[in-house]
C-alpha cells in the first residue's frame, strides 16, 4: 500500500488527487506524528509535538515554529516553508500552529495553509 492516503470522510481511503495534494497530505501526516510512533522511523514526527507541555511563552512559541519547519522541509523536500506561526491557546491549553507553505518544483507558487492544534487538556 503507499502513502499518504487520504481520508475521505465516509469511512474510506483514498490516495491523493495530485502532486500538490499528496504534498498536503504528507504535510499532516507529520504534523499529526509524534516522534518514535513509526517503529522503523523512529525520528519521522513533528519534534514540537515533544515540548509543547513546557511552560508557554514567546520563546517556545518561537521554538515549535522552528522545529514545525524544520521537520516538514526534512521529511517533505517538495515543500517550501514559507511561514510558520505558533500561538498559545490559555483557554484550552493547545498551540494553534499555521503553516503557509508551496511546493513551486510541483507547479504550486502560491502559499497554502495547513493548520493543526498542539497539545491541550488539563
Amino acid at each position: 500500500m503507499l502513502y499518504p492516503l487520504q481520508h475521505r470522510g465516509d469511512g474510506a481511503f483514498q490516495y491523493p488527487a495530485n502532486v500538490v495534494e499528496e504534498i498536503a497530505a504528507a504535510i499532516r501526516v507529520i504534523l499529526t506524528t509524534i516522534p518514535g510512533e513509526h517503529p522503523r522511523l523512529p525520528e519521522f514526527g513533528n519534534h514540537a509535538a515533544l515540548v509543547v507541555f513546557r511552560n508557554p511563552g514567546p520563546d517556545l512559541e518561537a521554538m515549535i515554529a522552528g522545529l514545525v519547519k524544520y521537520d516538514i522541509e526534512s521529511w517533505e523536500p517538495r515543500a517550501k516553508v514559507e511561514e510558520v506561526t505558533a500561538t498559545y491557546d490559555y483557554e484550552s491549553a493547545s498551540y494553534r500552529v499555521r503553516v503557509l507553505w508551496s511546493a513551486p518544483e510541483a507547479g504550486l507558487r502560491e502559499t497554502r495553509e495547513t493548520e493543526v492544534t498542539l497539545g491541550g487538556g488539563v
